[in-house]
């Protein structure tokens, strides 16, 4: 009965010490960004990176939504790399603490 309390134990913190490396991955979640042009509009996008590689990014203009779209992608490094509409697109990103940087626009995790 002792072997198997201890079978149990090990195999009780190999289960939860396992789990999947996307779940890790300091870009899933969604980032924000807002700021006010000449004219006093306040423009506010969204961008969601989900942990099965899809995403949507969401464009208001004082608060109307004016686009939604969705898209795949995949990072490697600090290279993002994004397709939607039939296109990819390439970046460089740096994310440090809740600030991701990509395309000189600074997000703030959500």
């Amino acid at each position: 009965m002792k072997k198997f309390g201890i079978f149990l134990l090990i195999m009780t913190i190999a289960l939860l010490s396992c789990n999947k490396d996307d779940d890790n991955d300091p870009l899933v979640g969604t980032w924000e960004i807002s700021y006010t042009d000449y004219d006093d509009v306040v423009y506010h996008d969204e961008i969601t990176f989900n942990s099965d590689h899809t995403g949507t990014v969401s464009n208001k203009e004082d608060g109307i939504e004016v686009d939604l779209f969705s898209f795949t992608w995949s990072a490697n490094k600090n290279i993002l790399t994004v397709s939607y509409d039939g296109d990819t697109y390439t970046t460089v990103y740096a994310i440090s603490g809740n600030k991701l940087t990509m395309d000189g626009e600074v997000y703030t995790r959500k």
